[in-house]
């Protein structure tokens, strides 16, 4: 665990104390996709492990005490990237769209968390 903390910056409090106030309220995702044809799993894989080692954005964990509310970044994070096949649904299109709402509708945990899926 890290013990470098720093504060939330104002907009990151804004943010907090209104999702703190709407727990069930998913207002602050940001979601997206890229349709994409045949892709090799392994590479895109491999990018997406990369890209959340290498960006501290990914580290970002918030926690709250007595003092108020900091955040802080780690080192430790999911790295794993699933692989989710709708192949064998009926309308595969429709099945992973419905999937990727469902995501984007559920809210993130904020406390001491990863703050994306």
């Amino acid at each position: 665990m890290p013990n470098d903390f720093f504060p939330l910056t104002l907009t990151q409090t804004d943010l907090y104390y209104d999702q703190l106030h709407h727990p069930d309220n998913p207002t602050y995702n940001i979601g997206g996709y890229i349709r994409m044809g045949k892709v090799d799993v392994y590479k895109i894989q491999a990018a997406h492990e990369s890209l959340v080692r290498a960006n501290n954005a990914f580290g970002i964990r918030i926690q709250s005490n007595t003092n108020g509310v900091f955040q802080s970044i780690t080192p430790v994070r999911r790295v794993e990237l699933p692989l989710i096949d709708f192949s064998a649904e009926c309308d595969p299109l429709a099945a992973a769209d419905k999937w990727i709402r469902r995501r984007f509708e559920t809210p993130f945990n904020l406390h001491d968390a990863e703050l994306y899926y």
